[in-house]
C-alpha cells in the first residue's frame, strides 16, 4: 500500500467499514455519513479536498494516489501540527493525549480535534484487514487562534472486546465541519525522531529585485526523544545573481543546528535577494540527526515583476511550469515566472502586471475555482492575452456547473459537453497561424472535447485527427485567448511545445510583428543563412528609418549569449555575422538560439539552428 513509502508524520488514513462488511462500528456507519459517501469504496483526501468513488485494479496497491499525497505533502500550508503526544491502552484508566500547536494565526470556528482508533491485521471471515475504524473519540472543541499557542487535550478511551491492542494505532486530525477540511493529522506510530514544519504566511511572493524576508517558519519535534535538527538551506534553483540565506537567532547563516525536546520548537526565516526577472525558488532541508536523514521540507518562492510572462500553474505541483512551459517561453526569446496555486491564489491585479498569462492545469480535474476566474475576469478586462491548457480544465469547469460553465461560454466564447476525447492525434488546420504544419500524437492522457457554437469568433488550429475541434483561438472584445485541451507536457518533443507555444505567443502579439505575419512598417528582420549552421550564419534587417537598433542572440532558456549590434543605424540593409560564439568568446553548444532586433518602435524575433 501507499503508506509504506512514507513516515507516519507524513500521511495517515483510516478505513471507516460500512456495517454490511461485518467488522463495521457505529462511528465508522456514523463517518460514512458524515462524508455522505454513497459509491463504495469511497475515498476522501483531507476531507472533500479530494474524491475518488470506486476504484479499479490498477488502484488497488494505492501508487495510483500518491502524486495526491505527494501533492498535499509539498504544499507545506498547514496552520498547525497535530501530535499524540502520550498514551496508555493497558492501564486501570485508557487515555489519549493529544496537542495541536499554531504556527500562524487561525480562526478556530467550527474547527474540531477528532480521534480514531484503528486496528492492523484484523483477521475476519477469512481476510486480514489493516487501518480499519474500531471508535472514534468523542469530538474536541479548539480554541486556540494565535500562532506560537497549544492546546492539549486528555481523552479517555474505553477498549472494546476483541480489540489487539499491539495492533491498535491512534490518529488525531483537526477537522473543518464547514467544508469537512482536514487541516493536519498525526499518529501514535510517530517513533523516536519525527519533526513537522510550517510557515506563518505566504510561501510564495512577487518581489520588485530587492530582499524578501519570508514569514517565520517553525520546527516542532513531534518524535519521543530530544533530537538534534540540521536545517539547511538548498539555493540551486536559484537564478544568476539571486541569493539565499536562513535569519536564526537574529543572525544571518547558511545553516544551523538545534536541539530541541519532545514537543519543543524553534523558528527562523528565509531572506532571499532578488532578480528583476525570473522565479527563484530555495528548499530548506530539516534533518534529524537521531534519525539520520532528512525529515521535513519547506519551500519558498519569488517571482521577479519584470519578467515578461507569468506561468500560472494549476496542476498540483508546477512541475511543468519550470520543465515545458518555462522552457518555451524561453525558447520564444521571453522571460517566465512561475506561480504555483498550490502556495497560495493570485490576484487580478497581480496577473496584470505581465505582458502575457499562460495558465496551465495539467491532468487536475479540480482546477479554475471561483477565485481564479475573478483574476482572469479582471486581467481579461484589460484586453490583454491568454493561453490556457490543461486536459481536464473544461471537464473542470463542466463539473463545476452553473457559473462555471457560464464563464468559458462568455469568456472563450466556445462550450463543451462534458466529455474527453478518445483520439490522442492531433493535426494542424493548413494556412492557420498556429495550426499550420501541426501533426504529432499526444503521449498519453484524455483531451478535453471543446464545442463550437455558430457565429461565435472561434477558430480552430488544430482537429484530433482532422475531424473534430481541438486546439482554438478566440478573437473577443479586445482580448485574445489560445486554448490548448492539453497540457504541453503531452506532446512528444520539447521542440514541439517549443513550436506550438513561439506560433501562439505569435498570434497573441507579444513576440512583436515579424515579416511573416504583417507587412513590416518600420523594420524587417530576414532568416538567417544558412540555417541549420555552423560554424557561422549571417542576419540580415532592413530599417527604414534612422535611429538605434540592437541584435541579441539568446540560447533556448531565454538567457542572452551575444550582442551583435547595439548603436544608432541608418535607414536601409544591414547584415551581422554571428560566429557561433558567446560574447566572452566562448564557443556556443549545439542547439535552438533566438535572435531579437529591437528599434524604437519594433520588438522582432526568429530562431535558428547551431548544429556541430
Amino acid at each position: 500500500m501507499c503508506e509504506d513509502h512514507y513516515l507516519p508524520n507524513e500521511f495517515n488514513y483510516i478505513i471507516y467499514q460500512a456495517s454490511s462488511g461485518g467488522i463495521s462500528c457505529p462511528d465508522s456507519d456514523a463517518r460514512i455519513s458524515y462524508y455522505a459517501i454513497s459509491g463504495f469504496p469511497g475515498l476522501k483526501f483531507d476531507g472533500n479536498w479530494f474524491t475518488q468513488s470506486g476504484a479499479a485494479e490498477a488502484h488497488a496497491d494505492g501508487t495510483f494516489y500518491m502524486s495526491k499525497i505527494d501533492q498535499r505533502r509539498a504544499e507545506s500550508t498547514s496552520p498547525m501540527a497535530v501530535f499524540v503526544k502520550d498514551y496508555d491502552l493497558e492501564g486501570a484508566s485508557p487515555f489519549v493525549e493529544v496537542g495541536v500547536k499554531l504556527f500562524a494565526d487561525f480562526n478556530p470556528a467550527n474547527h474540531k480535534v477528532r480521534v480514531a482508533i484503528i486496528e492492523n491485521d484484523l483477521s475476519y471471515g477469512g481476510t486480514v484487514y489493516q487501518h480499519t475504524c474500531r471508535d472514534v473519540l468523542p469530538d474536541q472543541t479548539l480554541t486556540i487562534s494565535t500562532s506560537g499557542e497549544e492546546q492539549l487535550f486528555n481523552i479517555p478511551i474505553t477498549v472494546g472486546a476483541g480489540w489487539n491492542t499491539n495492533n491498535v494505532v491512534l490518529i488525531a486530525f483537526v477537522q473543518n465541519d464547514t467544508n469537512k477540511y482536514v487541516e493536519n493529522s498525526g499518529s501514535s506510530l510517530v517513533g523516536e525522531y519525527a519533526a513537522v514544519a510550517g510557515v506563518d504566511g505566504p510561501q510564495q511572493v512577487i518581489a520588485d529585485g530587492g530582499q524578501v524576508t519570508f514569514a517565520d517558519a517553525s520546527i516542532i519535534n513531534v518524535g519521543l526523544n530530544t533530537d538534534t535538527f540540521d536545517v539547511t538551506i538548498d539555493t540551486s534553483y536559484l537564478p544568476d545573481g539571486w541569493d539565499a540565506s536562513l535569519l536564526y537567532d537574529g543572525a544571518t547563516v547558511g545553516d544551523f543546528s538545534v536541539n530541541l525536546d519532545p514537543y519543543g520548537s524553534a523558528g527562523f526565516n528565509v531572506v532571499m535577494d532578488t532578480g528583476t526577472v525570473g522565479t527563484g525558488r530555495v528548499i530548506v532541508n530539516i534533518a534529524s540527526q537521531g534519525a539520520g536523514e532528512i525529515i521535513e521540507t519547506l519551500e519558498f518562492v519569488a517571482l521577479a515583476g519584470g519578467t515578461d510572462f507569468l506561468v500560472v500553474a494549476d496542476d498540483g505541483g508546477a512541475g511543468a511550469g519550470f520543465s515545458t512551459y518555462g522552457p518555451a517561453i524561453a525558447a520564444a526569446g521571453k522571460t517566465y515566472a512561475v506561480w504555483n496555486l498550490d502556495f497560495a491564489a493570485i490576484s487580478g491585479d497581480d496577473l496584470l502586471a505581465y505582458d502575457a498569462i499562460i495558465w496551465e492545469t495539467g491532468a487536475n480535474s479540480d482546477c479554475m475555482d471561483a477565485a481564479d476566474r475573478a483574476a482572469l475576469d479582471a486581467y481579461l478586462a484589460a484586453d490583454k492575452p491568454l493561453i490556457l491548457a490543461g486536459e481536464d480544465l473544461l471537464e473542470s469547469l463542466f463539473n463545476q456547473g452553473g457559473s462555471a460553465r457560464l464563464w468559458y461560454q462568455l469568456k472563450l466564447r466556445f462550450n463543451t459537453a462534458g466529455a474527453s476525447s478518445s483520439e490522442l492525434h492531433i493535426t494542424g488546420v493548413a494556412g492557420d497561424p498556429i495550426g499550420d504544419g501541426v501533426d504529432f500524437t499526444l503521449t498519453g492522457g484524455d483531451p478535453d472535447l471543446p464545442v463550437l457554437i455558430n457565429g461565435q469568433p472561434v477558430e480552430v488550429s488544430c482537429e484530433y485527427d482532422g475531424v473534430s475541434p481541438a486546439v482554438l483561438r478566440t478573437s473577443y472584445s479586445d482580448y485574445k485567448v489560445v486554448y490548448f485541451p492539453f497540457g504541453l507536457e503531452r506532446v512528444p518533443t520539447q521542440d514541439v511545445a517549443d513550436d506550438l507555444m513561439f506560433d501562439a505567443l505569435s498570434w497573441l502579439g507579444v513576440l512583436g510583428t515579424t515579416d511573416a505575419e504583417t507587412p513590416v512598417v518600420k523594420a524587417a528582420l530576414l532568416q538567417n543563412s544558412p540555417n541549420p549552421f555552423n560554424p557561422l550564419t549571417k542576419i540580415s534587417f532592413n530599417l527604414d528609418a534612422n535611429g538605434p537598433a540592437k541584435l541579441e542572440i539568446f540560447n533556448a532558456r531565454g538567457q542572452l549569449v551575444r550582442v551583435l549590434a547595439d548603436e544608432a543605424l541608418v535607414a536601409g540593409s544591414h547584415e551581422y555575422t554571428w560566429q557561433g560564439r558567446t560574447d566572452s568568446g566562448q564557443q556556443a553548444a549545439s542547439g535552438t538560439y533566438f535572435y531579437r532586433l529591437t528599434t524604437s518602435s519594433e520588438t522582432l524575433t526568429k530562431k535558428m539552428s547551431l548544429v556541430k
